[in-house]
């Protein structure tokens, strides 16, 4: 269990006017060391399994603060009612443990967590607890796999920051979304994802960029709100 393995602890966080105790890794560097260490066990070739996964980082332990972003302005625009989202269908793509999707719920929407780790996705199973029924995890690739359903809404928090990842993400969200609905995507202000409104024009989206302030930093955060 990944309590186990990296020890977690329960946070309240707020986010604009919502209240919600969060459940996360309790030392992300711990989880940094770990995947490290298995760097070097298979460089030296101190494993006996043909079919271990490629390491990739774990970006996923990490409190990604453009979910706040993203979670303030969603509230901002629909509303921090309880039931602002009700009856909305929204996929929380590149989850991590689930924070923007936590708002997402708490607001009324029913929700799908999705990333590619699994240790992401036993933190967001646990943080959806409170809404039994309305939130669900699914493991997913946006490279690889598809889903037999669209969304109203889908979301995502720092998930530009690598551009090889741009027209795997971008081809996913297209076809998941529905008629009429949109995709927000918050971002910490990397300067390789300056290039995504043009990425996104070119490939059909209009897209809006609203800029945030938290107090948590002092440089501004951008939320993308693309539309077909």
């Amino acid at each position: 269990m990944i309590g186990d393995r990296f020890g977690v602890r329960e946070d309240r966080v707020q986010i604009g006017r919502l209240q919600l105790d969060f459940t996360r890794v309790a030392d992300p560097e711990a989880v940094l060391d770990a995947i490290c260490l298995e760097e070097t066990r298979r460089a030296r070739g101190v494993t006996a399994n043909r079919h271990d996964r490629p390491l990739r980082m774990p970006y996923w332990a990490a409190v990604w603060e453009s979910a706040a972003a993203l979670g303030e302005m969603l509230q901002e625009k629909t509303g921090p009612c309880e039931n602002a989202l009700r009856g909305k269908s929204v996929l929380d793509l590149g989850c991590g443990m689930g924070l923007a999707g936590m708002v997402a719920l708490a607001m009324g929407a029913s929700v799908m967590m999705a990333d590619n780790e699994t240790d992401a996705l036993l933190l967001a199973r646990v943080n959806g607890l409170a809404w039994p029924g309305r939130a669900r995890v699914r493991r997913i690739d946006w490279n690889e796999d598809r889903l037999q359903e669209s969304f109203d809404l889908i979301i995502g928090s720092d998930v530009l920051y690598e551009r090889a990842q741009w027209d795997g993400f971008e081809r996913f969200v297209r076809t998941h979304v529905r008629q009429g609905g949109c995709v927000w995507i918050g971002e910490p202000g990397r300067p390789g994802a300056i290039e995504f409104p043009s990425f996104a024009e070119a490939r059909g989206w209009t897209i809006k960029r609203t800029v945030r302030k938290l107090s948590m930093r002092e440089a501004p955060f951008n939320v993308f709100v693309l539309t077909r």
